[in-house]
C-alpha cells in the first residue's frame, strides 16, 4: 500500500513540476518564441531561373513593433509551400538561418516596415469590372474597377488572395492595341488579406491580343525596380 501511495506522490510531483530541458537557440520553435502578428510575402527574381521569396512579419513587443524577414531561394520550375518557410530567416550577410538562431538580435534590434513589393505586368482576367471610354475618337478603357476574391498564379506558385475595390484611371495611351497591362503593386498577406496599388509607373498595351477571360492575374514579367 505505502509502496502505491509512493508511486502515486512521485507521479503527482512529475506532473506538477515537469522537468524542462534547456533549449538551445538552434532548436527554438519560431511560433513558441515569436507568433508573427501580420504575416505576408512578395517575390522576386534572383538570377536567371531562381524566385527569392520574403516573408515578413511584425510583433508588438515592450510598446513597440518589432519586425522579422524570413527569406529563402527556389527554382521557378518547383512549386513551394509558402507556409513551410515560416521557420526561416536570413541575417545581414545573407545566410539562411533558423529564426532562433539570431532571436535575441531580432528583438533587440529595431526593423522598419518592408515597402518593397512584387511589381510586375499582370494580364487583366474575368474578375475585374472593364468600363469603357472614348480618347481621341478610339475606343479605350479608361479605368478599371478591382474586386472579388481571385486567384494569383506566379509561375507555378498559385495563391489566393482578396482584392479590396480600388478604381484606377488611366490616363495616357500610347498604342492602340485591345490588350492592356497595368502595372500594380501587390502585397499578399498569409491570412488571404491583400489589397491592389496602382504603382504610377504607366501602362504599356500590346497590340492584336484580346484582353483574356481567365478569371486569374497571370505574372508576364518581372520588372527589376
Amino acid at each position: 500500500m505505502k509502496k502505491h501511495i509512493v508511486i502515486i506522490l512521485l507521479i503527482f510531483l512529475i506532473i506538477t513540476y515537469p522537468v524542462k530541458a534547456d533549449k538551445t537557440d538552434n532548436i527554438v520553435d519560431t511560433k513558441e518564441y515569436f507568433p508573427i502578428d501580420t504575416p505576408h510575402s512578395y517575390l522576386e527574381i534572383q538570377g536567371n531561373n531562381k524566385w527569392r521569396t520574403t516573408f515578413s512579419g511584425s510583433k508588438l513587443m515592450d510598446n513597440r513593433q518589432v519586425y522579422v524577414t524570413s527569406t529563402f531561394i527556389s527554382s521557378k520550375e518547383s512549386e513551394e509551400k509558402l507556409a513551410d518557410k515560416s521557420l526561416y530567416t536570413i541575417n545581414d550577410a545573407g545566410d539562411i538561418l533558423k529564426v532562433g538562431v539570431s532571436y535575441n538580435q531580432w528583438l533587440n534590434r529595431w526593423y522598419p516596415q518592408p515597402e518593397v513589393y512584387l511589381i510586375g505586368k499582370m494580364r487583366i482576367g474575368k474578375d475585374y469590372t472593364v468600363e469603357k471610354g472614348i480618347i481621341d475618337d478610339d475606343p479605350m478603357v479608361t479605368y478599371l474597377t478591382l474586386k472579388r476574391r481571385l486567384n494569383i498564379k506566379l509561375q507555378n506558385l498559385t495563391v489566393e488572395g482578396i482584392l479590396v475595390e480600388k478604381t484606377v484611371d488611366i490616363e495616357k495611351f500610347t498604342s492602340t492595341g485591345v490588350e492592356l497591362y497595368p502595372y500594380f503593386e501587390w502585397r499578399y498577406f498569409a491570412k488571404g488579406i491583400g489589397f491592389v496599388k496602382y504603382s504610377g509607373n504607366g501602362y504599356q498595351c500590346q497590340c492584336g491580343i484580346q484582353v483574356p477571360y481567365d478569371g486569374k492575374i497571370t505574372l508576364t514579367e518581372i520588372e527589376n525596380n
